[in-house]
């Protein structure tokens, strides 16, 4: 198994996000199995920081795909929610 520089793993989905690059981004988070527990930590953070309309797909993707990985970091998912823009849209009564 090739082993995952942490620091280009960061780099690498932080220039996706400048370039709100959504296919490589979603490329880049294939491999966070492959990355230790602090930089999953750090590359939930860093999506956490994006525009909505780059961050929630990401997101639905992350939790499609490794549902581990949304058991795992429960807490770090709250920093998601709510999303300001998403409560404000949202058809439902809160």
């Amino acid at each position: 198994m090739t082993r995952i520089n942490a620091k280009d793993f960061i780099e690498e989905l932080r220039f996706d996000i400048r370039e709100k690059d959504i296919i490589k981004a979603k490329l880049v988070l294939s491999k966070i199995g492959a990355v230790d527990d602090n930089t999953r930590k750090m590359a939930l953070f860093e999506i956490s920081r994006a525009d909505d309309p780059f961050a929630i797909p990401v997101i639905v993707n992350l939790i499609a795909e490794y549902r581990d990985l949304a058991r795992a970091y429960r807490r770090c998912g709250k920093s998601f929610m709510p999303r300001p823009s998403i409560t404000r849209k949202c058809c439902f009564p809160c």
